[in-house]
């Protein structure tokens, strides 16, 4: 065509122009596709959305309605990307204030009807009796993340020294002290009952 020297190294090529590029006509510009973006950034194109969609199975569970992503994005710069309950900047969900139930059985997807929450304020929300559980160990009501969570450090510390208490009560064997021939139960592989002993038979030894 251009009656220019190039290459030969494929049978089947006739012409000096590159297959990637002559996909889709001409190569396009550094930045094109940023341009494109920018310019369809929150602006939805209805008839592509939804039933209208070549693609649309009736959607499922998930489905939010018209525009989600983008009143969801609105959402977020709106409350500075924090959850509005406790503050936190990580995990973060768009809450709708009424559900589909309570608008006739479609998202109401307004900005007036959305709030910004992190995963454990969401679950609170729709899931209380989940967090308000009593305190193992003093018994209080507490928002908690689990049937065994305690409501506090000390409790905490307690839980744990019992459940030490337990696995050693359970794993204990009765033993006979080397030292002083009085039976003691332990989970150790221990020969003495007590530090005194222990130092007892040190010297015994002849072990500093």
């Amino acid at each position: 065509m251009c009656r220019k020297q190039y290459d030969f190294t494929c049978m089947q090529g006739k012409f000096c122009y590159n297959r990637d590029m002559s996909k889709k006509g001409n190569p396009k510009p550094k930045g094109f596709g940023q341009k494109i973006r920018q310019a369809r950034f929150n602006h939805p194109m209805p008839k592509y959305w939804g039933a209208l969609h070549h693609e649309w199975k009736g959607g499922g569970e998930s489905w939010r309605g018209f525009a989600w992503r983008i009143a969801r994005r609105t959402a977020l710069e709106r409350d500075h990307y924090r959850c509005t309950e406790c503050g936190r900047a990580e995990r973060l969900q768009v809450h709708h204030l009424r559900d589909k139930s309570a608008t006739g059985g479609n998202w109401d997807n307004s900005i007036e009807n959305l709030r910004t929450v992190c995963v454990g304020c969401h679950l609170r929300t729709h899931r209380p009796s989940i967090f308000n559980l009593p305190c193992p160990i003093c018994g209080k009501s507490h928002p908690s993340k689990g049937p065994n969570a305690c409501c506090s450090d000390e409790c905490r510390r307690e839980s744990k020294r019992r459940a030490r208490a337990t696995w050693q009560r359970e794993h204990s064997v009765e033993r006979i002290c080397q030292q002083c021939n009085r039976p003691f139960l332990t989970w150790k592989s221990h020969p003495f009952c007590s530090r005194t002993c222990s130092d007892k038979g040190r010297r015994a030894r002849g072990i500093p």
